[in-house]
């Protein structure tokens, strides 16, 4: 039987965190933090858990991007017209914080509109730190399958997050 208070104790932080750093806010990343234990709880009754802290940070990471994904989904009905992409700020020289948050804003839409697999991936590599073994664990993928999921989340980041001026220069 599993102790769920010491499963909480002992990683609480670590979904916090991850949580927090896509999501960009306390209270949905506490929505979060709830739906990911309720998912482990739900998980754990099927089958026993090898490795908690993979399996909540993984659970984390789903939870917020899928939060993401509806917050934006959202959006876009609300303003069919928005281009996330307008979030670049055309100021000559904006202030380095007010340029980190639009940059970790747009990082945020960019990520949703990745293939699920590859978000997941991208995050808990990159988020999350885990390496290609860990993460292809997780999944059940296998760690060059992880690699390359990787090296497509970025090659695709890369295209959705080129400054808007690059853009204009391409295709004139």
């Amino acid at each position: 039987m599993t102790d769920w208070e010491d499963v909480v104790g002992r990683h609480i932080e670590i979904v916090q965190r991850t949580a927090y750093r896509l999501v960009g806010n306390h209270a949905d990343a506490w929505d979060c933090i709830q739906d990911t234990f309720l998912e482990a709880v739900k998980m754990n009754r099927r089958e026993s858990v090898r490795n908690w802290s993979a399996l909540l940070r993984h659970l984390a990471t789903v939870k917020a991007l899928d939060l993401l994904r509806s917050r934006f989904r959202r959006r876009a009905r609300c303003n069919s017209n928005a281009d996330p992409a307008q979030a670049l700020s055309r100021e000559p020289e904006p202030n380095r914080h007010a340029e980190a948050n639009e940059l970790a804003d747009r990082l945020r839409v960019a990520v949703t509109k990745l293939p699920r697999r590859q978000a997941e991936v991208f995050c808990l590599t990159c988020f999350e730190q885990m390496s290609s073994e860990e993460v292809g664990e997780r999944l059940g993928i296998s760690p060059t399958a992880a690699r390359m999921l990787l090296f497509r989340a970025r090659e695709s980041l890369r295209h959705l997050l080129e400054p808007l001026d690059c853009k204009v220069e391409r295709t004139n």
